[in-house]
């Protein structure tokens, strides 16, 4: 049966190079990425907890091939059930014909290099049962956005140096990040003269391939510290010199930074390969209380990258500053938004002083930052707990509740800053959010936000379309919760040259706290 299973493998190889099986895991978790529907929903932080999984992908799914442009060509990855199998292995490789280029003994998994169909025949032939083998998946930095451009739904706003001020970081924040370590799997940082990043601890898993590209690495951890300064940092080189590296090095990464003392895991790199192995470092850092963070991807793709997509990752898409989401950011199974536009890196080595960052890459380190933060500003409180806290506390934007595009909304700061606050009166415009329909008639939602720390009663919200006006009245809302007004627009409406006006304004009996956040206004339209 091996024999034939053997010969099988040996025919698929010698027609598509390196074809491996695998069982794809669903990348939605059902319970964190609910849509939210209806007219009043509580808006509660999705459980992050998750035990550590031995399963390479959920039962009953089918085996899916995945193109070797996806994976290193002559490499598998091979987990054993324990550690005992690893060492018959590893005793017999050498007479296999194969090459041992790394191991992770943590999760009896094995690196192996091959040069031809018939040694890859022979390493299938001699694996025991239980035993999986599968593409080492390339990881790469996500594609560089143009802000400016139109490709991607833009031009879009850009942050600058107001980034902070924007989430509401309070001004004074020098302590933050004290006695926490964020590691960040990337390209190292650049060490100038400066005297930026000199006391950033290292650990290089890519070696002299590295050289040459740490500007990305650079500014994603220049973000990352620049909410959380006093943060200690461990960089772990992940990625070679064209910003390209592969799913065994960033589960390495993984652990390392686990068994390094990490509480934050910052990853600004995808995948569009579900490496089981990968998974299960993501499971390890979860089951050690260490959150991990992880940029959605900006291919415009309707599903994020690895490992952004694995359940208890908190994968972060990207926003500008007036709140919109950027489209060229993967959708999906997105947790939270962040600062993605034009983001002025700040205490960077780079060339140019005055670099500007875009992408999912850039929002990430934001939320990284905060968890950091909010740690070194709590006790004992653990890094999945504060990632919990950012859930919760942020701004519902975009189609009411949760969704597949903004997660759970936009980070607020200042939200989760003032959460034990008492008294805080702050009813906000969350978002005006058409719904298409190909009968003729749209839906416009209009969702306010209780964003204060109070239960908010009596709130009445006033919306004018097309010279018409509106007044609803909503009952108590606790905190966090949205509630939705549903207005019907024709084709028509949406169609003509200048789209529509819609005004919304709430308002409560009670003095509010952010008035600014009060009234939105936005034009509609949709292409005929």
């Amino acid at each position: 049966m091996r024999r034939r299973l053997g010969v099988y493998v040996l025919l698929a190889m010698a027609v598509t190079g390196v074809i491996v099986w695998i069982l794809v895991a669903g990348r939605t978790d059902p319970e964190r990425h609910e849509a939210i529907t209806g007219t009043e929903r509580n808006h509660p932080p999705p459980s992050l907890d998750l035990p550590l999984s031995e399963k390479v992908a959920p039962p009953g799914r089918p085996p899916k091939i995945i193109p070797s442009a996806n994976a290193r060509d002559g490499e598998l990855l091979v987990r054993f059930k324990n550690a005992g199998e690893v060492q018959v292995f590893l005793a017999r490789a050498r007479q296999l014909g194969v090459r041992v280029l790394g191991r992770l003994p943590r999760l009896n998994t094995v690196r192996i290099g091959y040069d031809t169909s018939e040694q890859g025949e022979a390493l299938h032939s001699s694996l025991p049962a239980g035993a999986t083998a599968e593409s080492n998946f390339i990881v790469s930095v996500p594609a560089n956005p143009e802000p400016g451009s139109t490709a991607f739904g833009g031009p879009y706003l850009g942050f600058g140096d107001q980034a902070l001020s924007w989430l509401g970081v309070p001004t004074d924040h020098s302590s933050w990040g004290e006695g926490i370590k964020i590691a960040v799997l990337d390209s190292g940082v650049k060490r100038g003269d400066g005297g930026n990043f000199q006391s950033v601890q290292e650990i290089d898993l890519i070696g002299s391939q590295s050289k040459g590209m740490s500007d990305h690495g650079t500014a994603v951890t220049s973000i990352a510290t620049s909410v959380a300064p006093e943060a200690s940092v461990l960089s772990i080189k992940v990625i070679d010199a064209q910003g390209v590296g592969d799913s065994f090095t960033v589960a390495e990464g993984i652990l390392e930074a686990v068994d390094n003392g990490a509480r934050v895991i910052n990853i600004s790199l995808g995948s569009e390969g579900d490496s089981s192995v990968l998974r299960n470092a993501v499971n390890y850092a979860l089951q050690n209380n260490v959150a991990v963070v992880a940029a959605a991807g900006n291919e415009g793709a309707t599903s994020v990258s690895f490992p952004a997509a694995y359940p208890g990752v908190i994968a972060v898409t990207a926003v500008d500053a007036n709140g919109r989401h950027a489209t060229f950011a993967n959708t999906g199974a997105v947790s939270i938004a962040a600062p993605g536009i034009a983001v002025g890196v700040p205490w960077t080595d780079v060339s140019d002083p005055a670099t500007m960052f875009s992408g999912t890459s850039a929002a990430a380190p934001f939320v990284s930052g905060t968890i950091a933060g909010i740690l070194s500003q709590s006790g004992s409180m653990t890094a999945r707990e504060a990632g919990n806290l950012l859930i919760q506390y942020s701004n519902d934007a975009g189609a009411p509740g949760q969704d597949a595009v903004l997660g759970s909304g936009i980070l607020n700061v200042d939200r989760v800053v003032k959460r034990n606050v008492s008294g805080i009166n702050d009813a906000a415009i969350a978002d005006i959010y058409v719904t298409p329909s190909k009968s003729g008639q749209y839906s416009a939602a209009v969702t306010i936000q209780n964003r204060g720390t109070t239960i908010l009663n009596g709130a009445q919200l006033e919306i004018q379309v097309g010279g018409q006006t509106w007044r609803y009245q909503f009952g108590g809302l606790n905190v966090g919760q949205v509630a939705t007004q549903t207005l019907s627009l024709t084709s028509d409406q949406l169609t003509q040259s200048s789209g529509i006006e819609v005004q919304s304004r709430v308002s409560t009996a009670a003095t509010d706290s952010k008035p600014a956040n009060d009234a939105k206004t936005v034009i509609l339209s949709v292409e005929k």
